[in-house]
């Protein structure tokens, strides 16, 4: 059902999807974080361990960890390749960070559910502010 401009105004309309829940309690829905960065915080709590183990300084393991997290970006299969804007195609510039364009504020719009028009959760943006 294709969504009317009126619609798409809603505060929690974001690409098709209701952000109303993330929107009103970011971070408290975990199956909407963003499955990339859930993994690389797993990876990065992994690596602490591992660098605390080894007596690594916090400057130190900053720096194996940068170098490493871009080859992390570039990993294929958590994300289809044209959601993670050129990453996974190479096409990053290493000084940039990564932007996907269905993450908000670390939530994926992909695992929200549909909007499906006006409905009784609808708010104008000024009616929420």
């Amino acid at each position: 059902m294709a969504l009317s401009a009126s619609e798409k105004v809603c505060r929690f309309y974001a690409q098709g999807a209701c952000a109303r829940g993330e929107i009103l309690n970011p971070g408290l829905e975990e199956r909407h974080l963003c499955a990339r960065l859930a993994k690389w915080m797993r990876e990065w709590d992994d690596f602490l361990d591992r660098a605390d183990s080894f007596g690594l300084s916090e400057d130190l393991a900053s720096r194996i960890w940068n170098a490493r997290k871009y080859k992390l970006a570039a990993a294929p299969e958590l994300c289809p390749p044209e959601s993670f804007c050129g990453i996974s195609a190479g096409k990053h510039p290493p000084d940039t960070p990564a932007q996907c364009r269905h993450m908000r504020q670390g939530a994926c719009l992909l695992t929200m559910p549909r909007c499906r028009g006006i409905c009784e959760h609808y708010a104008r943006p000024a009616e929420i502010e």
